[in-house]
């Protein structure tokens, strides 16, 4: 869906819920039988990523485990999302690497799935002037992760200029806590709806005119 025009049906983002089962499939393992090693989706930043995927390696003692924590992931993103998310998925694979890989490390896993669960997503404020027009929002666009760190990319919109700024000061903070950087790109200006605008009170009346 688009991060505009969609934002306001709630839709599941496939970076957030593949940041979930990928920490419930950590836990699952136990400690030190399963590491990540990369997690990525997204592709554009104004629409609502549709696909992500992880790579883990897992100990074949923590197989069965882990099966069954990827399992009850997808019954609870179904659950929640697919009504709505007909052709919601969540499967696991094997995967064969070319060349050495090396894993995240537990702090760098634990960091990043907290930040791409931490990141504020979806309709943030509706508008006091026009009822159900979404205000302010933000999108988790995108998330990957390079040899040595990991980018993720969100894009925010707001009607109300302070609003914008503030969910953008949200992301930093987050940001902040997790040892990270933000850039921040030329943000586009408010246009706060007006009821009581001269020129909307002019086109109601000659549609009601023309209309009936």
């Amino acid at each position: 869906g688009h991060s505009g025009l969609n934002i306001h049906e709630n839709r599941g983002n496939a970076v957030m819920i593949c940041a979930a089962a990928v920490e419930s499939v950590l836990q699952a393992a136990g400690e030190g039988s399963a590491a990540l090693l990369s997690i990525g989706g997204g592709d554009k930043h104004n629409a609502i990523p549709r696909e992500a995927s992880a790579i883990l390696a897992i100990s074949p003692s923590a197989r069965d485990a882990v099966e069954k924590s990827v399992a009850a992931s997808k019954t609870a993103a179904v659950e929640e999302y697919g009504l709505l998310e007909k052709s919601l998925a969540i499967a696991m694979k094997e995967y064969s690497l070319e060349g050495d890989r090396d894993a995240l490390t537990k702090m760098s896993t634990q960091t990043l799935l907290a930040v791409l669960l931490s990141l504020p997503h979806g309709p943030l404020k509706f508008s006091h002037a026009i009822p159900s027009l979404v205000e302010t929002s933000s999108n988790l666009a995108s998330v990957s992760v390079g040899e040595s760190d990991a980018t993720i990319l969100c894009s925010s919109r707001s009607s109300i200029g302070t609003a914008l700024e503030a969910t953008r000061d949200k992301i930093k903070a987050v940001a902040f806590l997790a040892g990270g950087s933000v850039q921040e790109s030329t943000a586009y200006p408010g246009w706060a709806p007006n009821p009581a605008s001269d020129i909307l009170d002019i086109t109601k009346r000659i549609l009601s005119k023309k209309l009936g």
